[in-house]
């Protein structure tokens, strides 16, 4: 009895069919592009995040994240690129040793983030501290002088005075809230949240990181050898096509 041959059959497909079935393989051996974040490696720059939509041999970026810092533009910069690269079909994931502000924005641009198990977490929202040397000035005989053309000129209160003027403190507030306005919406944009729920995050922190996943901030809490499994998991079932399509047709009107 002859054994029938399949060579017939694969010449038979279409060739479309042909070469989706060779860039499935190809993809799904292709290496993940591994980040440490933390310490003296801080987060590559957006263009060359942005970069790895084009790269044929990347299936992802897997970014392990000990401590980020940086400007929120800059930050809000690498989101958006990593959002390029989720579109063009790439896989982005990212492990947080502790989870504040920074982290949860980072968070939000990536298809899976998890916190490690006792993660310290912090996101109360955008402040900052203003500091004065006037009275230090003045204890040691120094007089400071500055002219300063409109009230919102604070500049030389710094070593003027001893603490802030009210234009000073209602520019801050002013300057503060934009940012904080900024911060939620591009967490709550691609989180698909709504704004109401980052806030109430902010308002109830600190919070444990099982607190962020129950409020659609993180998608697990999880070690190293947990977070792998359940990333081939999602490769191996065909569920990482579905946060392709999810990443691609991201827009504003999603979450309001």
């Amino acid at each position: 009895m002859m054994t029938p041959s399949t060579t017939p059959r694969l010449l038979a497909l279409p060739w479309w069919a042909l070469l989706a079935a060779r860039r499935a393989v190809a993809e799904f051996r292709a290496p993940f592009l591994e980040l440490h974040v933390g310490g003296r490696a801080p987060l590559p720059p957006a263009e060359a995040i942005r970069a790895v939509a084009d790269a044929p041999d990347v299936r992802g970026i897997w970014l392990r994240v000990e401590r980020l810092g940086g400007a929120q533009a800059s930050l809000i910069a690498a989101v958006e690129a990593l959002a390029a690269v989720r579109a063009a079909g790439r896989l982005v994931v990212a492990e947080f040793d502790a989870v504040g502000n920074a982290e949860l924005l980072l968070a939000s641009g990536c298809d899976r983030a998890y916190a490690r198990p006792g993660a310290q977490t912090w996101c109360v929202g955008l402040g900052t501290t203003l500091r004065f040397f006037g009275d230090f000035l003045s204890r040691h005989g120094i007089d400071f002088d500055v002219e300063a053309v409109g009230e919102f000129k604070a500049f030389g209160e710094t070593f003027a005075r001893g603490f802030a003027s009210s234009p000073n403190r209602e520019a801050m507030r002013c300057l503060l809230d934009d940012l904080q306005a900024e911060w939620v919406s591009a967490i709550a944009l691609h989180r698909r949240i709504p704004e109401a729920r980052v806030l109430e995050a902010v308002g109830a922190s600190p919070m444990s990181a099982e607190a962020l996943v129950e409020r659609g901030l993180l998608d697990g809490v999880a070690y190293d050898d947990e977070v792998r499994a359940h990333v081939e998991a999602l490769v191996t079932v065909g569920q990482l096509k579905l946060l392709k399509d999810d990443a691609a047709n991201l827009t504003g009107d999603d979450v309001r």
